[in-house]
């Protein structure tokens, strides 16, 4: 709960001001509540969820010297709120009103029908609400009924947003002044809100107070003048800042499927968010149990290796972590190694066989179909490709892929030792012992107990945990701000890199990241102003030399402006460091796979499978060398030269945009760490590739700290579809989504064919 400081003075005359909220005189400028939408409709279009208000106002006749009373109800919703309200016996009406805005501002449209006696009386209003800063807010409103009303206010905070002042001012039809209204408010804790207003020409003073207890609140204000005594309830959907904060002891959540770099466009679910959300549990101090389920999550390494550190943050202070897996594999122990409690089923087995590689050779079957790969590469260990010219494995191919599988395989055996409290030693005699059934394994040591999973439920707590999406749910409070908090911008750069615009996978290619997308979300982080900082997080093997290039110019554009950290994932090699070296600053995880500073290039030659399929092919070139690119010749002696000059001079171009960026390496150190290698994270920051080892969530909140944010900032997750504007958006779901997949196969086939110069790693690894 936060508290704030008054002097007594201060303290004494807010508290004769104060107000609130179910009750009128309500400020146009300011208002906060269903009720307060009745003077200004346009309150209702900043609403994120949906509340209802219902209040009873008692108010003494001075004709008969009798309370009357009456009593409201609003249906506060963005779009269309309505309501009904009852005077007495003989007196009600029904409303409704169409709103749109945001959170910044919105217009609004108030129609009330009005019966007395059955007579029907019909009063309409228009209202304006903009909120230019973060500390002024502007109202308007006109309605016709019983006269024309016009009526205007403004309302300030003075540096603070728990202290607000406002003013209204009215107006008939010919814009004569008619009254004015003064007022104020402080929230001296969060959820409760103090408020007072001064009637000038009738010379009344309303008082009141509000209570917020998380999804409802609590309303009472009075008039002394008039014996107006006022009190309600306000139910709402999202939560307010409240005198009861959310408290979950335990929070339970299943992992399940991939979980990409980049929300898709209906904000689907991300590592980025997952990530983001782990890190917010684990440093609730109120949550002390995690219970997780893995149901087949598609995680890479370094996501695995982000989301257990996170964890062991956690247990080291004390938190509990529990796992219910079907079966575990190489990712499932290093992740469930962190964990005081793991489970599986009785028929469950746990498959901890240590890693390796299998690397599938096609020269020969090339051969026989009649395709020949004609590659030329620039870099010692630029190995990628040979699986289409070789028979075997290179020296180099071998090399690189025992340096990388070497620093898996250490990682993963000391970590689950340390998780497990056991020597290395026994964890390599599992390694060679497994797989295991449930039960076995249970012996052995590698889990800690057998339960079908309605046993796991009752006796582990899921059943009474909160969901994560319920403690999400929880955490996103109504804001209290006018204006949107500083916020990081975090791109994504997922997949080959290639020329034109992202793409989401199809038949035959994974996700795409387009130069033209990268380099719209980079101008359009660049222009808006409430953004502070550029996060690039790349998950990226590389690809297109060209696009790596317009996306490195892009980067270097936008951190001119403002600073640009890189936040390397699983792989962020080749043309991903390309991009990466254009930052301010580079962090990666421990396992991250970059450098391959390297290009390579070529073509394959299917004269011979024409020859086979009886296809005859005739040609007209004016050149010796209009032929370079023909799918039916491979290079002549003259052509390879051409293409190697080509390509050595990509490969010096990749080096300086790397000298440029990395300050700390020479053109000699560089040479020595480039050749087309594989450097691990861990060695990558030891040369000065990168300049930390964090992980994405780690490197939101050190950025945060470097820009000096404060708490009040938000993190904004650009995805590919923000680089859009509406009409590009209608062109690209035009389409069927299966002919949208083949369009995007074709147009990768397409830039395939028109480069040939890449920037990419030779290959994958995937732990199972």
């Amino acid at each position: 709960m936060k508290k704030r400081w008054f002097s007594p003075i201060i303290f004494t005359v807010f508290l004769v001001l104060s107000i609130v909220v179910s009750a009128q005189p309500w400020s146009i400028a300011y208002p906060d509540d269903p009720a307060s939408g009745l003077g200004n409709p346009a309150y209702f279009g900043t609403l994120d969820g949906a509340m209802f208000q219902s209040f009873v106002s008692s108010v003494k006749n001075p004709t008969t010297d009798k309370i009357d009373n009456s009593f409201y109800n609003v249906f506060g919703n963005p779009v269309l709120p309505f309501g009904v309200d009852f005077h007495g016996n003989d007196h009600y009406s029904l409303w409704w009103g169409l709103s749109i805005g945001d959170d910044k501002g919105g217009i609004g449209y108030h129609d009330r029908y009005t019966f007395i006696d059955g007579h029907k009386k019909h009063i309409w209003s228009v209202g304006l609400l903009s909120r230019p800063s973060r500390w002024l807010a502007w109202g308007a409103t006109y309605g016709e009924g019983y006269q024309k009303d016009i009526r205007t206010g403004i309302a300030l905070r003075p540096g603070v947003e728990f202290f607000t002042l406002w003013g209204d001012c009215f107006f008939d039809g010919e814009f004569e002044y008619q009254n004015a209204l003064v007022g104020a408010e402080i929230i001296p804790l969060d959820g409760v809100h103090i408020r007072g207003s001064y009637d000038i020409e009738n010379e009344e003073v309303w008082l009141g107070m509000r209570f917020e207890l998380g999804h409802s609140a609590l309303t009472a204000s009075s008039n002394a003048e008039t014996d107006n005594l006022s009190a309600g309830i306000i139910l709402s959907s999202e939560r307010f800042r409240s005198l009861m904060p959310f408290r979950a002891k335990s929070i339970k959540l299943t992992l399940k499927g991939s979980y990409p770099e980049s929300p898709s466009i209906f904000n689907g679910k991300s590592f980025r968010k997952l990530s983001d959300a782990f890190t917010l549990v684990v440093n609730d101090p109120k949550t002390d149990e995690i219970i997780i389920k893995l149901d087949s999550p598609g995680l890479t390494f370094a996501q695995l290796e982000e989301l257990r550190g996170i964890l062991e943050k956690f247990r080291a202070r004390g938190g509990k972590v529990k796992f219910f897996a079907e079966h575990l594999g190489n990712g499932g122990m290093y992740l469930t190694s962190v964990a005081g409690l793991v489970c599986l089923p009785p028929a469950g087995t746990v498959t901890f066989n240590g890693i390796g590689v299998e690397m599938t050779y096609l020269k020969g079957l090339f051969n026989k179909i009649g395709v020949q790969a004609d590659i030329v590469h620039i870099g010692k260990f630029k190995t990628g490709y040979e699986q289409f010219y070789a028979d075997s494995m290179s020296e180099q191919m071998q090399s690189e892929l025992m340096k990388v599988l070497t620093h898996l395989d250490t990682i993963i055996i000391n970590r689950v030792a340390k998780g497990k409290n056991i020597p290395v030693e026994t964890v390599r005699k599992w390694i060679e012992d497994t797989p295991h059934h449930s039960e076995r394994a249970v012996e052995s040591g590698l889990i800690d107990t057998v339960a079908y999973w309605d046993e796991f439920e009752e006796f582990s707590g899921w059943d009474k945990a909160k969901t994560l999406t319920t403690y999400l749910d929880e955490h996103d409070e109504i804001p209290v701000r006018w204006d949107d908090p500083p916020a990081i911008a975090v791109i994504t750069v997922e997949g080959s890199i290639i020329s034109g615009y992202s793409g989401g996978g199809g038949f035959i290619s994974g996700r795409t990241a387009g130069d033209k997308t990268i380099a719209k979300l980079l101008e359009k982080a660049k222009k808006d102003n409430n953004i502070k900082g550029i996060i690039l997080r790349v998950d990226s093997p590389g690809g297109s030399a060209y696009a790596s290039d317009i996306m490195w110019h892009a980067i270097r554009d936008a951190a001119e402006d403002k600073p640009v950290w890189v936040s390397q994932a699983a792989y962020a090699a080749s043309g991903g460091y390309y991009i990466s070296s254009a930052g301010d600053s580079i962090f990666s995880n421990i396992t991250t796979m970059t450098g391959s500073i390297g290009v390579i290039g070529g073509k394959f030659s299917i004269h011979g499978l024409y020859d086979k399929l009886g296809i005859r092919e005739e040609s007209i070139y004016l050149s010796p060398n209009a032929n370079l690119y023909s799918l039916t010749d491979t290079f002549s002696t003259t052509q390879r030269e051409l293409i190697r000059r080509s390509m050595e001079d990509s490969y010096d171009l990749f080096k300086r945009r790397i000298l440029a960026g990395r300050k700390n390496l020479t053109a000699d150190s560089l040479e020595a760490l480039a050749q087309g290698q594989i450097q691990m994270g861990i060695t990558a920051k030891g040369n000065g590739l990168i300049d930390e080892i964090a992980g994405i969530s780690e490197v939101e909140k050190r950025f945060a700290e470097h820009l000096k944010l404060g708490d009040d900032y938000e993190i904004k997750h650009y995805t590919p579809y923000d680089a859009f504007d509406i009409f590009e958006l209608i062109g690209k779901f035009a389409l069927a989504p299966e002919l949208r997949k083949i369009s995007r196969d074709l147009e990768y086939i397409s830039a395939m064919s028109e480069e040939n110069l890449y920037y990419l790693m030779p290959y994958y690894i995937e732990l199972k």
